[in-house]
């Protein structure tokens, strides 16, 4: 074999050798590889903990160095790029010195770096770059393919800011609506919002003509959205407070889903409905004094407690004894009577009204106070003859004392008279 074809064979074994690197290394064209005549290095990050990082804590990166190539990397560093959000505390090395990597030092026999970096707390979520770089004796400092470091901020970052409701309380029988407001407190859009009521069936509130979730496309930073749900109170629910499950679903700006459960409370009280009217009161006329009583109705739907009576007196009415009476407690679609005694006026007529306040607590403890002019007639003599409430003659009583006077006067009259006249004789 001559000089010529040695040569020849030599180098079709060399271009052989050179398609296969070539071939390799396209293999490898999604890893982080540098190539050098000879030298071709490539990291990869074997993996994150935790995964994903919290922002503002630590997170520990272990990275696999590999030598590709078919030459000796001598005096091999690494650099860890200290670039918002990650850095290192202060004191500790980003230089990492890794010695000889001999040629094709791949799998288990390639060379491990580790780091602990610190996340900022402002990192937003999502996947964030993070930047080595390497060099050998001989090159300067050349960066590998950037690797991908995923964070998760834990933030609320939709919170219910706000509950309403239509009415003040949720009322037996009735549908109320609820109103639920969110605000995204976070820096970044917030999308794909289900608000869902965690209502089971021992519940006595019952969605009305609608369904339990709500949903939204998206919420911006520092927006606020409201969400109404129509909701039915049993007719039979015990008045109090009642606990609502409320499910909050949504994805952040790296599409990572995010399910926070709040619990939100609801008031079941019928308003109370009291009423105070004329009972009985006889035939009372002007000047007269007598019993009358009154009448407490609660016609609301629930129980009314601490129940307190107090009559007024007015310049037709005195009220001599009974002013004030407790009552305690009163369950709905219930009454109960008072008695109080009172003068009338000698120039009182026709219908005039009674003041009662009436004070009271209902079944959640709310207090309420009202008062209520309750009406009645005052028959003058010949009104009572005429609709045959009596014999229409007034008392014998002011005559008597009128005639009982006018005598004490004639006497007192006809006693002196005689004194003047014997004194005068003499």
């Amino acid at each position: 074999m001559n000089e010529k074809n040695i040569l020849a064979k030599h180098t079709g074994s060399m271009r052989f050798l050179m398609m296969l690197s070539l071939i390799a290394l396209a293999l490898l064209g999604s890893a982080s590889a540098a190539v050098l005549p000879g030298k071709a290095l490539r990291a990869t990050l074997i993996n994150q903990e935790p995964y994903p990082v919290e922002a503002g804590q630590y997170v520990t990166l272990r990275f696999r160095i590999e030598n590709l190539g078919n030459e000796i990397a001598k005096n091999v560093e690494v650099q860890l790029v200290q670039d918002y959000p990650f850095s290192l505390d202060p004191g500790v090395n980003a230089v990492k010195d890794i010695g000889t990597l001999e040629s094709f030092q791949t799998g288990d026999l390639s060379s491990i770096v580790e780091y602990k970096v610190r996340v900022d707390k402002g990192a937003i979520s999502g996947d964030n770059e993070i930047v080595l770089k390497y060099r050998f004796e001989g090159s300067d400092w050349m960066e590998f393919p950037k690797f991908s470091v995923r964070i998760r901020r834990y933030f609320p970052g939709l919170s219910i800011e706000s509950v309403s409701s239509s009415e003040k309380y949720f009322v037996p029988g009735k549908t109320t609506e609820l109103n639920i407001t969110l605000k995204n407190l976070a820096d970044s859009e917030m999308r794909s919002i289900t608000v869902a009521l965690g209502l089971d069936a021992n519940s006595p509130l019952a969605p009305s003509n609608s369904g339990l979730q709500r949903k939204s496309y998206g919420m911006g930073a520092g927006e606020t959205q409201t969400f109404s749900f129509n909701l039915i109170t049993s007719p039979s629910a015990i008045p109090g407070l009642y606990k609502i499950p409320v499910i909050i679903s949504y994805s952040d700006e790296a599409n990572l889903n995010h399910t926070v459960q709040e619990v939100i409370g609801v008031l079941v009280n019928p308003e109370p409905k009291v009423k105070a009217m004329l009972d009985s009161s006889g035939a009372l006329s002007p000047g007269s004094t007598g019993s009358i009583t009154i009448k407490i109705i609660n016609s609301g739907m629930g129980n009314i407690n601490f129940l307190e009576a107090e009559v007024s007196e007015t310049k037709q009415v005195a009220v001599i004894s009974g002013n004030k009476q407790y009552i305690g407690e009163l369950a709905s679609d219930d009454y109960d009577t008072f008695e109080f005694k009172a003068h009338i006026s000698a120039d009182a007529s026709g219908t005039i009204e009674i003041p009662i306040k009436l004070t009271y607590s209902d079944a959640i403890g709310n207090s309420y106070e009202k008062t209520e002019l309750v009406p009645f007639r005052v028959y003058s003599y010949a009104e009572q003859k005429r609709l045959g409430i009596s014999d229409g003659k007034k008392s014998a009583l002011p005559t008597i004392v009128l005639l009982i006077l006018a005598a004490g006067a004639v006497a007192v009259f006809i006693y002196k008279r005689r004194g003047h006249h014997h004194v005068h004789n003499k």
